[in-house]
């Protein structure tokens, strides 16, 4: 399985007041749409095995879903063909039945999960044991997926290119999954991501040692290419 890979590196999302963190994320996303998503723009490819994604899913991801290298291959390849549903007839033109069958989300985030893990493993060269996928129990606010604890060097560099603040671990990583996406959509999703990352940082700072201020960290939006029949992959690295 291909995906295509983008990267960006973001400054003042962490820190930044709620009103100002609304046009970063706003600009950023206008500019993913309109430079990688509507013209379709190939990213680096990054080759994952069906054996490497299924693998990811049992050990790093939240929810149980068997398989999900199938499923990630039948929604990458789906397009508008869906499973239609059962519906009396002589109703066509009744609304409020349902005519086919809708992206499971739990599916759906279990697949981006996977291929961000896959990528860590894989193209960032991280072990099994150098990050965690967090518990949000207890945590108000919202929590980001992934929490990594051994940065390799290649990460490292990623994380720090144009950041002026030091590398705290665990570096938090949040997963964000589109099925259909539009430009609302996309905005939404980005948004969610940050306001958890950042949720993230003001609970490690308000613990007794806790760090003085946010250090870098991961948005991945995973994307569903129809055209393509694969996923694309935009990592923001925001400090």
């Amino acid at each position: 399985m291909d995906v295509h890979l983008f990267h960006s590196h973001e400054g003042g999302w962490l820190t930044c007041p709620a009103l100002d963190l609304h046009t970063l994320v706003k600009n950023y996303t206008a500019q993913l749409w309109h430079t990688v998503i509507r013209p379709n723009r190939p990213g680096a490819v990054i080759q994952l095995s069906t054996k490497l994604i299924n693998d990811r899913a049992q050990r790093h991801v939240d929810k149980w879903v068997e398989d999900t290298a199938t499923h990630l291959l039948r929604y990458s390849h789906a397009g508008s063909q869906r499973p239609a549903l059962y519906t009396p007839g002589g109703r066509p033109n009744d609304r409020r039945i349902l005519r086919v069958k809708n992206f499971s989300g739990d599916v759906s985030g279990v697949i981006g999960e996977s291929i961000f893990s896959s990528l860590l493993i894989d193209h960032f060269g991280l072990s099994d044991r150098d990050f965690a996928h967090f518990s949000a129990y207890g945590r108000k606010g919202g929590y980001p997926d992934f929490g990594v604890y051994s940065p390799t060097h290649l990460l490292s560099t990623q994380l720090l290119t144009g950041c002026s603040v030091p590398l705290i671990t665990p570096v938090p990583a949040e997963v964000k999954t589109i099925t259909e996406t539009t430009l609302g959509m996309l905005r939404n999703q980005v948004k969610r991501a940050a306001e958890q990352l950042r949720n993230f940082w003001t609970i490690e700072m308000g613990q007794p040692g806790g760090p003085a201020q946010p250090g870098p960290s991961v948005i991945c939006i995973v994307l569903r290419n129809i055209r393509r029949r694969s996923y694309d992959v935009a990592i923001n690295w925001i400090h």
